[in-house]
């Protein structure tokens, strides 16, 4: 299975769409309390069952659409008009997802080569992401809002990466605490530990397998076990 990565920004009015929700992901949306988090939530769910619906549609016809260097993720920027129109227009049958012993969400097998396959959502600001793999991965997305984030990082990085981010211009500094903070949460999700468990320590090289920067006001990274 060849990776991918879903990004696209959504807006106000996805609760009009919640028809579109497979029973179980329309559920989980509805638990959540906070309207503008239940707004995100349903974004990442519609999203999430979008990617689902093309890869399937990839494996069927055996081809890939957007090639990138080896081993990298391949990469669709969405937009979630059309997110919506082929919801519409594709009958999806979800398949079953399961959890495994750390809760992470995957699902066990896809009905085309009946492998395992691992996903993993994130949303900040209006943007949402998905990544599908054939092994363990995480994704994290971050607005880079204005905060102090020198006092932050004195807290919660790694002295090495303190020390880099004093020496860094004021943009560049904020933009450095948040891709290190990407990558943090990117591999806290891949391996179910949570973010917690890598503040005060850096993130292994190894397991970065894409930074996406094209986005001037976001951090976006992807973790993937590249041992499976």
């Amino acid at each position: 299975m060849q990776d991918r990565i879903y990004i696209a920004r959504f807006g106000e009015g996805i609760e009009a769409y919640e028809a579109l929700l497979c029973p179980e992901l329309k559920e989980k949306c509805n638990r959540i309390k906070h309207q503008i988090k239940r707004r995100a939530g349903m974004a990442a769910a519609l999203l999430f069952q979008y990617a689902v619906a093309r890869q399937y549609e990839a494996e069927q016809c055996e081809i890939a659409q957007f090639k990138t260097e080896a081993n990298a993720p391949e990469f669709e920027e969405v937009d979630f008009a059309n997110v919506i129109e082929y919801l519409k227009i594709h009958d999806l049958k979800l398949p079953k997802i399961h959890y495994g012993p750390k809760g992470k969400p995957y699902v066990k097998e896809n009905r085309w080569n009946g492998k395992p396959f691992y996903y993993n959502l994130s949303h900040s600001g209006n943007l949402v992401a998905c990544v599908i793999s054939d092994a363990e991965v995480g994704i994290d997305v971050q607005e880079c809002k204005d905060i102090d984030f020198l006092q932050m990082a004195r807290k919660y990085y790694a002295p090495e990466e303190v020390s880099f981010m004093v020496l860094c211009p004021q943009y560049e500094g904020k933009r450095e605490f948040y891709r290190l903070w990407t990558r943090k949460e990117a591999y806290g999700k891949m391996t179910g530990e949570g973010v917690a468990g890598y503040l005060g320590k850096a993130v292994p090289d190894d397991v970065v397998i894409k930074e996406i920067d094209r986005y001037p006001e976001y951090c976006i990274c992807i973790c993937k076990d590249i041992e499976k």
